[in-house]
Formats: C-alpha cells, structure tokens, sequence
C-alpha cells in the first residue's frame, strides 16, 4: 500500500487518500472480497461524540473539476471506541481489475456530527432513491453532507439560497442534469414557517426589480448547452407605496432534522442554534424524520422544554374527558378555524375528519370496544373496515 500525500485533518471534513498495488493479482483473476482495515484508538474528550468513518474510490477526473467520489461503505462508532473498523472496498477492485488505469485510490473521510443530519443523509444515500427535491438553505462543500446525493445522482431539483464553491453541484447544473431554484435567503427563511403554518402565499419586497422578480434565470439546461426551463416573473402588488413579491410557501413530504434529546413518545428538544430552522421544517413535513443524539425516557422533559411533538396528523388532546362528550356534531363555541382538521387523536381512539363525510374511526386503544367510542362521542362516526390497535406509545 502506498499512501497518498494527505494528512488527515489538513481538511474540512478531514479525509486522507491510499493507493493500492494490484500488479500481482494475475490477469484474469478475480477477487471475491477486499477490505479496507484501519484501527481506531480511543479520543480523550468527548468520548460520546459520534463520528462517521467512511470510504469512496477516486473515479477518473474530469477537464473541468476535481476528482469525483463513488460511495462505498460508512461504519458509525463513538470517539471512544477502540479497535478496528472493517471496510468493503470489493465494488471497487472489481472496477481496477477490470481497468487498471482507473486505479486512482480510495479517500477515507472521518466527520463529526453539529446539528446536521448526518446518519440520515448517509441512510438516504444507501438506498439510491432518485429522483429527490431537496430544499436547504445551502449545499456545503464537495463531497461532503448534501454534496454526497449529488455524487450517486440522486437528487434532480434543489431549492436554494447559496451553492457557494459546489462544484459537482455546477457541473450537474450546466450539464443539464439538475434544475435549480435560487432565491433569497430572506424569503427562504419564510417560505418554509409559512407552509407550516398553513399559509400557501405570502409578500415580500426582497428581490423586487431583480432577476428572481422578472423572471427569465435558467433553471435547467438541455445536455447540449441550451436553456430548458426559465423561472417564472413574479406576480407584484404595492403596499403602502412600496412594492411586494408574491411568494409561494413550501411544504414538504419529509423533513429530516437533526434534534439533541427524545422520548419513546415523540417528543424531542434542539440544542443551541439548531432551534433556528428545525422546528418549522418539522412543521412544514407530511412526514418528519429525526436524528437525536440520546433517547430519554417519557416524562424526561418538562412540558415548557418541548420543541416539538408527535403530532400524528392533528392535534393531540383528551376528548373523551368527563361525562360529557367533547367531539360534538356542531361546535357550540367561537371558530377560529373551519375545515382545517384532518385527524382527531385522544386518549381512548384515532378519528379521520373528511369535510364532507364526516369521522371516521380509524384506530381504537386496545381495552376499549366500539360501543365505548359511541356512548363517549356526541356525532355521527363511521366505522374503518380497517381498525387496528392505537399506535402511539402512552406516556
């Protein structure tokens, strides 16, 4: 083995580079398995902070970038662990045997986790979806968090606010491979919170008389170099003598947050400045999925402390309490929301709320009969053919 002339820890993220001799395997031959073995010794402080060992081959460079990475295995471990960390390296000899010119090395990356969803982004890349949209208010840098989609192809369109010195990210665009959406940082900051909040549009006076207001930016090349699809104008309205962009907020299939603490129940906190943007991602998410750090125990939190819930769908909430029942055929309060609920969740059944049809009973808690839910309930439910078991864990 011949090492390459990197020191781990000159670089963000630190990586180093190896060079392997593969001249005395024969020609012809084939090898059923490579490894890559390199011993960890244990950090001094701290020793819970999780780090991320992971091994790429360099693929042959290209005239106009650095050398790009192909992904080959990730271990996950604790500073303070000690021993030898295995990787399979075999996708790659296979490719150097075939071709041994493109024998370039293997670059072994060593990260650390600081509110970015790492272990996500890496599950994310192990399983090749494609086709992904991603909004994030940045990129960072090569090879490196985000940059690890655009290397295997997975992602198609982003939604930003600074690509910076990205330089996969420039080549997939001016290729004609990836369609790209800027705008501002200020309106970034709102689109999200306000798709949470169930806003579709909103104003801003950011980026009026500019590009992102007249519309006409590329947003996709074809492969020849021609331009395939131009961003839209905006619509303007003046306000008070000032003029507005309209902006369309941004909802989400899925979120993936990194928080700091959470409970079997659902209920998670953020450390520091991770609070920032990840709580109204979660909220603007049909679907969130969380890294934490350390899982609690339920009744860990004070109520005050919560950042963020399970939601499930709708609002949680005791409303079988008392005698009389609490979910009524007609509100007999002031409104100050109509239609807006999709999903009842109490303590003793789940109900699906359809604008026309009305409730119906889709998840019943495991004591409890049908009967019970009608004698509690004072409206009309329907019956799921499909009523299973409450999922959620009760605290």
């Amino acid at each position: 083995m011949v090492e390459h002339d990197h020191a781990l820890g000159h670089q963000e993220p630190p990586w180093k580079e190896f060079r392997f001799d593969l001249t005395q395997i024969p020609a012809g031959e084939a090898v059923t398995a490579a490894e890559f073995r390199i011993y960890k010794l244990p950090s001094a402080q701290p020793l819970n902070r999780t780090l991320h060992v992971s091994m790429f081959e360099v693929v042959p460079e290209q005239s106009n970038r650095e050398s790009d990475l192909f992904f080959l295995d990730l271990q996950t471990l604790r500073s303070g662990d000690e021993g030898w960390l295995v990787l399979d390296v075999t996708a790659a000899s296979d490719r150097w045997l075939l071709n041994r010119n493109k024998d370039l090395g293997l670059r072994l990356y060593v990260e650390t986790e600081d509110g970015i969803p790492e272990s996500l982004i890496r599950a994310l890349l192990k399983t090749r979806v494609k086709d992904l949209t991603v909004v994030s208010s940045n990129l960072g840098v090569d090879n490196f968090r985000l940059s690890l989609l655009l290397g295997t192809k997975q992602i198609t369109r982003i939604v930003c606010s600074y690509v910076g010195e990205n330089a996969p990210c420039e080549h997939q665009y001016l290729a004609g491979e990836l369609e790209l959406e800027i705008t501002p940082r200020g309106p970034r900051a709102e689109h999200i919170p306000s798709g949470g909040a169930g806003v579709p549009a909103f104003y801003t006076p950011t980026a009026y008389a500019t590009l992102v207001q007249e519309g006409g930016a590329p947003s996709r090349y074809l492969e020849e170099g021609n331009i395939a699809i131009l961003s839209q104008p905006r619509k303007v309205r003046e306000f008070h003598g000032q003029h507005y962009l309209l902006e369309h907020a941004i909802m989400a299939d899925f979120a993936l947050v990194k928080g700091w603490k959470a409970d079997p129940a659902g209920n998670f906190i953020f450390r520091a400045s991770a609070r920032n943007f990840n709580t109204p991602l979660c909220k603007a998410a049909r679907t969130s999925v969380v890294e934490v750090e350390e899982v609690v125990d339920a009744g860990s939190f004070a109520p005050e402390d919560i950042q963020h819930q399970d939601q499930s769908g709708g609002p949680h909430g005791a409303l079988h309490q008392g005698q009389e029942p609490k979910i009524l055929e007609k509100c007999t309060m002031p409104l100050t929301g109509k239609r807006c609920v999709d999903r009842i969740i109490t303590e003793k059944a789940v109900f699906h709320v359809h604008k026309k049809r009305g409730l119906t009973l889709i998840e019943l808690w495991d004591s409890l009969m049908v009967e019970d839910i009608q004698r509690s309930t004072g409206s009309t439910t329907a019956f799921s053919p499909n009523l299973r078991p409450m999922q959620q864990i009760a605290a």
